[in-house]
């Protein structure tokens, strides 16, 4: 898949979460409750999320018979995305449910750079993966500001 490609699928991706965000902050008694668009946030955040575990297990993948340590480490890592995501729509506490998803953004964040750094992952993924971050992790972080104060 190209660069380009690949971004404007990742700017297509965040447009739900700045959708959400946005009506989350200035539609106060309009088009739908607030509490729908926090439910509408949560569960694309998780859905979106639990795709990023999806994503590292598929870096887990190698061929037949050999294991490395790497591998191990993309399986683990990619299963406990999903889980966490999973414990996100458990959850009956939109704030809980957002401080999840901001803590585990936000994690997932600093792990990729760390992964590029190390040569893991290509730098350009790294770039486009910041693009999706930053708009799940800023338009997270502001519903759940609006939702505590």
């Amino acid at each position: 898949m190209g660069l380009t490609l690949r971004r404007l699928l990742t700017i297509a991706g965040t447009v739900p979460f700045l959708f959400c965000a946005l009506f989350i902050i200035f539609d106060e008694g309009g088009s739908l409750p607030v509490e729908t668009w926090y439910s509408v946030m949560i569960t694309y955040g998780a859905v979106i999320f639990s795709f990023l575990g999806g994503s590292n297990w598929g870096l887990a993948l190698s061929p037949v018979g050999h294991i490395s340590a790497r591998s191990r480490f993309f399986a683990i890592y990619g299963v406990t995305i999903s889980l966490t995501a999973w414990l996100c729509l458990l959850y009956q506490n939109d704030a809980v449910s957002l401080m999840i998803l901001l803590a585990g953004f936000t994690t997932c964040m600093l792990i990729d750079y760390q992964l590029a750094l190390r040569n893991y992952i290509d730098r350009e993924y790294l770039h486009t993966r910041l693009i999706g971050s930053v708009a799940a992790v800023g338009s997270v972080a502001a519903a759940l500001y609006k939702l505590l104060f």
